[in-house]
This record gives structure tokens, C-alpha cells and sequence, in this order.
């Protein structure tokens, strides 16, 4: 197995090699990505605020009398990955993960939209018999004064808290999330922090460091499910709070989640989340941090408790390595993975404007159940 991993390591890095492109937001602004990104893919302050003004920068005012070029609002991504698995049946495996389109910038002077739609996706799991398509983000977005340091905004879509996306579901340094905002707090309950559902979101940002948002949204499982409809006439509420320190993006927020969850057996677990995360950003290296806490009425009146710490190192201005812990306790006694540990490591190398080549190890305990240990290639491609 060890010479079938060198091998595929060596041919995705030739294949990657000679690729040459530049994103659509890039092409468009005129930026480059270190600009808005901080080691590869992470956000930086420039890149959030370019979220929360709209796909823009301060200076954009939208489709011009020159009309709508595709080419500055929209990319095509792609995700080709080599997964070994010693215990798995077959042990290797090659896997083309994903094939999605990003869309997105100012329309006007005020709105702005963004779309992700996968063409293909292996759902999660390479040894599937089949691929599904799905939405991801979708909305439209109002900004009362994109050219401004204080703001507010109003979206409405498919959509999740911008907390979250910054802290591991969007621009990541590894391939894999964090299991604080990725896992399923079991017992029947989809909901992940992650989940993507159909709503409205408002914000607020208050000279560019205080930022605030407030969601309602349907039912949690879009993770699980992508595109659920509604189960319940109970409407979900997010609410995050962040204050930023620097132009890195260090700084510190807190996160509530408020939901009902219908199981499939029928009754509907009523259940919240409250947690806090934080970053420290450097130019040489970031370290960050998050933790969440809630209560379930199913089964019997538990309480979920995760938490995660993550560092990454800028060994180059093209090439990364990191490190994350991840802690996840369900409080269910007669769940096999009640409780999970799991160390990830990995390196990350930038193809030119193209895209990235990641590596990453992980090693996942359960509590009652053995060890899982799997190694990725990942090549992904954005142009």
C-alpha cells in the first residue's frame, strides 16, 4: 500500500503542475490572492470583509454599461482525491470528490448574489455506488453602504453563519472540518452547525471589526440531507457576535443556535447550541479554537459538549503545514462513537493560481468502537 500512495502523490503533484489560472473574484478586482486569503485558502480581513460587503470590494458598484462578463463573476472548481484506508475493503481508491460552479459579485450599487451548485458530488463517501447534484449557498444580498466601513446587510437563500464559515466549513487550511461544527450530535438529530437550510440572515458591521449576524432559518440537517425541505412549523435562529483585532482576522466570537429537529422515528428533539471560537493570526502562523455546548430533549435530557484547536504554519509563501485536535462527546452511553478523538495533519502546496495539492493523516478514537486511520491526496482546482 505504502508504494501505491507514493505513487499516486507523485502523479497528482505532475498533474498539477502545469495548470495556470486565475480565479473569477481575482480577475475581476484585480487581486491577488494573498490579498484576501491568509496560507492558501484561509480568509484573512480583507477576504471577510469582501463577503460582507457582497462578493465585493469597497470600490465595486456592479454590472457597468460594459454588461455582465462571465468570466469576472464565475469559476469552476473541482476535487480529485487518492484516499488510502488500511482497514477499508478495497484499502486504496481514487475518487473524483466534486465538480461545482462558484458565482457571485455586486449586481448594483446594493445587491449582490452568490451561488455554489455542485454538478457532482460522491456525497460524502468514494465507495458510494453513485454521485448526487446539489445547492449549496444560494442567495441575494443587500449591503446599505458596501463602500463603508459600518453597514448593515440582509440576505435571503440558502444560507449559514458567516461565524462558521470562517471558523473551518468555508476556506480551510485541511481537507477535512472541524468536528465541533461537522458532526452529528446523534440520537436522530441531523443538525450540524454547518448545515446549510433555506431562510433570511440580517448583519451588522460597526467600522469594519465588530460584526454581528442573526438568521432564521427551517430545520437543521441540511449536512446530512442537502436541499431538505422543511419538516416542522418551527422556524431555526442563529445568532453570532464577533469583534476582529487586526487586518490577519485575529479575533474572538460566540455563536447560539436555537432548533427542533424532527427524527425519523417521529417525535422532534428541541435542542440549543451556545459556544465561543477564536483565532490568533500571524503572518507566519495561526492558531485557533472553538467550543460548543448543548442541551437535547432526545434521549432523555443530554448534553452535547465538542471542542477543537487548530495550528498552521506558513513554511513557505506557497506551502503550509497543520495540526488539529478534535474532541466530540454525544452523551449517549449506547452510542459505539459516543465519544471521538482525532488528531489530523497535514501539508498544503499552492499550484501556482490554479488551485492546491493537500495531504492529510487522521487518526479518529471511538468509545466503543476501533480505530479509524485514513490518509488523503486531495488536488484541487479552481480557475
Amino acid at each position: 500500500m505504502l508504494r501505491t500512495v507514493a505513487m499516486a502523490v507523485v502523479a497528482l503533484f505532475v498533474l498539477s503542475a502545469a495548470a495556470h489560472a486565475v480565479p473569477a473574484w481575482g480577475r475581476r478586482t484585480g487581486a491577488d490572492c494573498s490579498s484576501c486569503h491568509w496560507g492558501l485558502n484561509k480568509l484573512n480581513h480583507t477576504g471577510r470583509m469582501f463577503l460582507l460587503r457582497g462578493h465585493r470590494m469597497p470600490d465595486e458598484e456592479g454590472i457597468g454599461t460594459e454588461g455582465y462578463n462571465l468570466t469576472e463573476y464565475t469559476s469552476w472548481a473541482s476535487k480529485v482525491r487518492f484516499v488510502a484506508d488500511k482497514d477499508a475493503d478495497p484499502s486504496t481508491k481514487f475518487d473524483v470528490e466534486s465538480l461545482s460552479i462558484y458565482s457571485g459579485g455586486p449586481i448594483d450599487k446594493n445587491f449582490s448574489y452568490f451561488f455554489e451548485y455542485y454538478m457532482h458530488e460522491r456525497a460524502g463517501d468514494a465507495a458510494g455506488a453513485g454521485s448526487r447534484s446539489k445547492l449549496a449557498d444560494a442567495y441575494l444580498f443587500y449591503n446599505s453602504d458596501a463602500a463603508a466601513d459600518t453597514f448593515y446587510w440582509v440576505r435571503a437563500g440558502q444560507i449559514y453563519p458567516y461565524l462558521i464559515y470562517y471558523y473551518g466549513s468555508g476556506g480551510r487550511l485541511s481537507i477535512s472540518r472541524n468536528e465541533a461544527i461537522n458532526r452529528r450530535p446523534g440520537g436522530g438529530n441531523d443538525y450540524t452547525p454547518r448545515d446549510r437550510a433555506y431562510g433570511v440572515s440580517a448583519g451588522y458591521v460597526y467600522e469594519g471589526n465588530l460584526l454581528a449576524e442573526i438568521g432564521i432559518v427551517n430545520s437543521g440537517g441540511g449536512n446530512a440531507t442537502p436541499n431538505i425541505a422543511e419538516t416542522n412549523n418551527f422556524k431555526d435562529v442563529y445568532a453570532t457576535v464577533e469583534y476582529v483585532v487586526d487586518e490577519s482576522g485575529s479575533g474572538i466570537g460566540v455563536y447560539g443556535y436555537s432548533g427542533k429537529f424532527k427524527t425519523a422515528a417521529g417525535p422532534e428533539d428541541k435542542f440549543d447550541r451556545v459556544g465561543v471560537f477564536a483565532n490568533y493570526t500571524t503572518p507566519q502562523y495561526t492558531i485557533s479554537a472553538g467550543a460548543l455546548s448543548g442541551k437535547h430533549d432526545l434521549p432523555a435530557s443530554r448534553r452535547v459538549r465538542t471542542w477543537f484547536a487548530e495550528l498552521g504554519y506558513n513554511f513557505t509563501d506557497t506551502t503550509l503545514g497543520w495540526v488539529r485536535y478534535d474532541h466530540f462527546y454525544r452523551d449517549i452511553a449506547t452510542d459505539a462513537e459516543n465519544r471521538l478523538v482525532e488528531l489530523s495533519v497535514g501539508v498544503s502546496h499552492r499550484l501556482n493560481s490554479v488551485g492546491r495539492l493537500v495531504l492529510e493523516y487522521r487518526n479518529r478514537k471511538f468509545s466503543g468502537k476501533s480505530d479509524a486511520n485514513d490518509l488523503t491526496v486531495e488536488l484541487n482546482w479552481l480557475f
